[in-house]
């Protein structure tokens, strides 16, 4: 079955005649009192109310009335069980299908979920069921429920049958998408449902006390009509005959045998033939499995490959027939042998790597560890997109067994290339990874772009930061002191950024520069950076678990400290080099300033309350405890400040500022988790969209850059184009990716880099959940029954949950601290609505949301006039004054203009919404 293993028989229900092969076919129908049919059906002579097995349609399909089905031939068993919901058939299924090797489940469930679960985890549930009888090479016939009662007057009979209808649709498009013969029993009892006069009369159970059955159960005709339904759907005008086998022929590869044969139709039944293919070879039989003909078949005949890996030697196939009728024949056997399997891929590539400084080109000697049994080698190198070289070697390569080198007839000019080596043979063979070296012929081309610092800092130690310049494997830095110095490349930089610690510098303005350089000449300068070293009392250090902190007193100070928290960054620590936005500015007003990197990467909350409570500590130690505390943080590190305002001992913290922060915690995880998802699904198959991951996010994460999800989301999307330009498909995946989570457009591309470096981070870090998923999505409704059908269904492990939960979630006990909140009202990473929900926590006298209204979704999109109007807004409040009021801040923003940039943009009458009017809730 398509997306399933292709060798489950999702048939073979009926037998004109005793099969041909002699075998029984063994069926079990499965599902509700419906199906099993007792007391309902007692009033039919076949019924016996001590064995279900003779009631209902299941006891019908068995009887001659309808087959020729004895014991001998075949076998129909009833399974139903009165009142159960798909939950509870769920943990019933197992002990059923271990019961003997079916040959096909009937699987009618969902009736008594209608008032209580929605069609969407109905069908999730029902899938559940399928997928554990096809492991067990248990074919599925899905069957759709019945109405409820139509014609007794009932409230909620109206919306129960509405259900009904919803999840009649979904079985139905599931069952074609799977393959497989779908019943539909929906409208058969009652075709034109509650509005037919006079169907329940005819074809419903009426109790025998004269009371009303107000779920609605067939009668005997009832069942009549049912049974008639299964016959049309699954019946079959005879068994089919044999095929006759084109592939494999004489030789194969083991681990990709082809095989093919012409297909054998007989006319019936509309779910198609089966094939057991049977291989068997000189360590037994690695292959005996039934085949859909819907998953291997087209007009041309079928074809698939052995689904194993056959050894070498001799082997012989046959292949047999089936369909709902029963058995055919088998084929005339075929004879083939299994060749040496095809060489793995090269692993080790010894060179060209790296930089090669050389006037006029290289003449390069590729070199790689030799793999057998390797018949020959096929060597590719590209310049970009441009094919240098693409050729099977022959002449010029020379092999030992350890090593092969083939050179270059030309010499590479200068470029940026990679290359790599496939060892083949008749079975194939798989391309190394790609290898990259560069070849400079010259000086660096452009002075490198110096970065920072760029103003006034606290740090009397700086460190001076540049960019990478193409083809510098060395940088002179003149420092402040006018003293130059070269500094390797390899040791300078990471990344795109190089940097250099400055001695200690003297309060005042410096000025330095850098310039870039390699073995054939030295670059341009760059234009002198300067900044301004503070007049303060600074201190930097190195706490415990690796967290750096900076600490920064002005003269004369105030007594109150600023403790700021940054956002983090997934995947590695960084070196603290800021005190956030406002420090200039609070510094210049007498406020200490203190702040500290996070001991983990992403999400920090894991650790930051014991992060902060270190660098409270040694501020203390070092300067005497502040007088009173300010709290301030943007991105997670708002989430940073909220947090210890409940939980970290930091003194007397009289106000906090949380900007843009995830302020629901865990639930935007479940949000994050939704687009990570919902993205596998529906750039599935798209040529270069592909992110490898799904619930546990990005694996193998230095391989990637945040540039490669761009270009992936893009090619997915086309979301890099404009509309005009845009591919209908193109367009279509964006409007339901979009739609997942209603982030704006212009936000998908910061949505996705979280929900794909963020989430692995998270899950995948041993400091934090060990590769154990916190959220899952088992039941969501995202609102699109294509969606609903393919997005992968994930379950959250129970203590990972917790653990994230202990770490992030709040209680809304900030003991009387004044908190303002500011968030962009596009936000597509942390969505405004986290407002709301931090507002039915804490009391209305302690916070004030202040909502940005942007044309364009941003994370953290303020301008620096909004920023301070928040700080100062905070600072009064928590001196005081009155709790502002929202238009009070545009008021204050538009006084602050002419002494701060930007642009003043607060909502006067901000309406926040629940989280989940964003993120899908969860069942």
């Amino acid at each position: 079955m398509r997306g399933r293993a292709p060798w489950a028989l999702a048939v073979a229900l009926v037998l004109l005649a005793a099969p041909a092969s002699g075998q029984a076919l063994r069926v079990v129908a499965f599902g509700d009192s419906v199906t099993e049919a007792i007391p309902f059906d007692l009033a039919s002579p076949s019924c016996q109310a001590s064995n279900p097995d003779t009631c209902g349609y299941t006891g019908r399909l068995a009887s001659s009335r309808y087959y020729d089905c004895r014991p001998s031939s075949c076998t129909f068993a009833n399974r139903g069980r009165s009142g159960e919901k798909t939950a509870q058939a769920l943990s019933r299924i197992d002990p059923v299908l271990r019961e003997r090797d079916w040959d096909l489940l009937i699987l009618m469930e969902g009736t008594n979920d209608l008032a209580s679960v929605s069609p969407q985890t109905t069908l999730f549930n029902l899938a559940l069921m399928a997928d554990k009888a096809e492991a067990r090479g248990v074919g599925v016939a899905p069957a759709s429920i019945i109405w409820y009662n139509p014609s007794v007057p009932r409230s909620q009979t109206p919306g129960l049958n509405a259900a009904a209808g919803n999840l009649r649709a979904l079985i139905r498009s599931r069952a074609a998408s799977e393959r497989q013969c779908f019943v539909d029993a929906y409208n058969q009892l009652c075709p034109a449902g509650a509005s037919q006069a006079g169907c329940f009369a005819k074809n419903y159970w009426v109790p025998p006390a004269g009371g009303v059955d107000f779920v609605g159960h067939p009668n005997p005709r009832g069942y009549d009509v049912l049974a008639r339904e299964f016959y049309r759907v699954l019946g079959a005008a005879g068994a089919p005959g044999a095929v006759e086998i084109v592939e494999p022929t004489d030789e194969v590869c083991g681990d990709q045998a082809a095989l093919a044969w012409d297909r054998e139709t007989v006319a019936g039944t509309g779910c198609g033939n089966w094939f057991r293919v049977q291989i068997d070879g000189p360590r037994g039989t690695p292959l005996d499995r039934w085949f859909s003909e819907g998953d291997v078949c087209d007009r041309g005949g079928c074809r698939t490959v052995a689904p194993v890996s056959l050894k070498e030697g001799s082997h012989s196939i046959r292949i047999q027939t089936r369909n709902t009728a029963g058995y055919g024949p088998w084929s005339a056997e075929r004879a083939f042998t299994v060749v040496p399997r095809a060489p793995a891929k090269i692993r080790v590539l010894r060179a060209p790597q790296g930089r090669f400084y050389e006037q006029g080109g290289v003449a390069a000697e590729f070199r790689w560890q030799p793999e057998g049994p390797a018949d020959s080698y096929r060597l590719e190198v590209k310049s970009g997109s441009k094919t240098v070289l693409d050729e099977t070697l022959d002449e010029g390569l020379e092999c030992s067994r350890s090593e092969c080198a083939f050179t270059l007839a030309d010499s590479l000019g200068a470029g940026r290339y990679t290359w790599r080596v496939l060892a083949q043979n008749i079975c194939g063979g798989t391309w190394s990874e790609a290898a990259l070296f560069e070849i400079f012929d010259s000086p660096p081309a452009r002075a490198p772009e110096a970065v920072g610092p760029t103003q006034r800092i606290f740090d009397r130690t700086p460190l001076l930061r540049w960019k990478t310049v193409a083809g510098a494997d060395a940088y002179d830095v003149e420092d402040p002191s006018g003293n130059t110095i070269r500094l390797p490349a390899a040791g300078a930089c990471r990344g795109d950024t190089c940097r250099f610690p400055a001695a200690a510098l003297a309060p005042g303005v410096h000025s330095w520069r850098v310039r870039a350089a390699n073995p054939l000449g030295d670059g341009a300068w760059s234009p002198a950076l300067s900044f301004e070293v503070a007049d303060c009392d600074c201190f930097e250090g190195f706490a415990a678990g690796g967290a750096s902190f900076l600490l920064a007193v002005p003269d004369p100070w105030n007594g109150d400290l600023v403790i700021w928290s940054h956002p983090s960054n997934a995947f590695r620590v960084l070196e603290i080099e800021e005190f956030g936005p406002l420090a200039q500015r609070q510094f210049d007003a007498g406020y200490a300033l203190a702040t500290t990197s996070y001991s983990v990467s992403g999400w920090p909350l894991f650790r930051s309350q014991r992060d902060l409570e270190r660098v409270f500590t040694v501020f203390s130690a070092r300067y005497g405890r502040p007088r009173n505390v300010f709290l301030a943080g943007k991105s997670v590190g708002a989430l940073v400040t909220a947090a210890a305002l409940e939980k970290a001992k930091l003194g007397n913290v009289v106000g906090a500022l949380a900007m843009c922060g995830p302020l629901a915690g865990t639930r935007n995880w479940e949000g994050v988790l939704d687009l990570r998802l919902a993205y596998d699904a529906v750039c599935a198959g798209v040529p270069g969209a592909e992110l490898a991951g799904g619930p546990k996010g990005l694996p193998n994460v230095p391989q990637l850059e945040p540039a490669d999800v761009r270009a992936a989301v893009d090619f997915c999307t086309g979301i890099g184009k404009p509309k005009p330009m845009r591919t209908r498909p193109e367009q279509d995946r964006l409007s339901a990716l979009l739609a997942v989570n209603g982030i704006a457009e212009s936000g998908l591309q910061d949505a996705m880099q979280l929900a794909t470096f963020g989430l692995s981070d998270l899950v995948r870090d041993r400091k934090k959940l060990k590769g154990k998923v916190p959220v899952g999505n088992l039941g969501v409704d995202y609102g699109s029954t294509s969606l609903n059908l393919a997005i992968e269904r994930t379950e959250p492990n129970a203590k990972a949950a917790r653990k994230l939960d202990q770490a992030s979630e709040l209680k809304g006990k900030t003991r009387g601290t004044k908190l303002i909140t500011l968030h962009t009202s596009l936000d597509s990473v942390a969505f405004v609505e986290n407002e709301y929900e931090l507002a039915q926590l804490l009391p209305e006298e302690n916070l004030v949301t202040g909502v940005i209204k942007e044309p364009k979704a941003s994370h953290c999109g303020f301008t620096e006039v909004e920023e301070l109007t928040a700080w100062e807004t905070l600072v009064d409040w928590a001196g005081g004054g009155n709790r502002p009021k929202p238009k009070a801040l545009q008021k204050r923003c538009a006084r602050l203009r002419p002494v701060a940039p930007g642009a003043c943009r607060f909502d006067n009458r901000p309406k926040l919404r629940p989280l989940d009017t964003r993120i899908r809730p969860r069942p």
